[in-house]
């Protein structure tokens, strides 16, 4: 599959940037990360907004295949204790 949207060439070094920080090669990779989890984010944007922008459903893509990633890291990214369900205020 050619991913491909408006303005990917003004966009691809920051996604290309965004990839390789999180060990995935490409935006194919990233939707079968996702898919491989059990779902589509791909898909699931298009079904929610049938008018949602191509760059709109990768950029979802791309931030479902990066939280798996986080995983043991704290909130933006940082290690640290930081557990799902903990971080509410209280």
């Amino acid at each position: 599959m050619a991913v491909t949207f408006e303005g990917y060439e003004r966009r691809i070094d920051k996604i290309n940037k965004t990839l390789a920080e999180y060990g995935i090669a490409d935006l194919e990779e990233a939707l079968k990360i996702c898919t491989d989890l059990g779902f589509n984010p791909y898909d699931i944007t298009e079904d929610i907004q049938s008018i949602a922008f191509e760059n709109a459903k990768w950029a979802y893509t791309l931030g479902c295949a990066i939280r798996p990633r986080l995983r043991g890291r704290g909130p933006q990214g940082r290690p640290g204790p930081w557990q799902p369900g903990r971080h509410a205020a209280r």
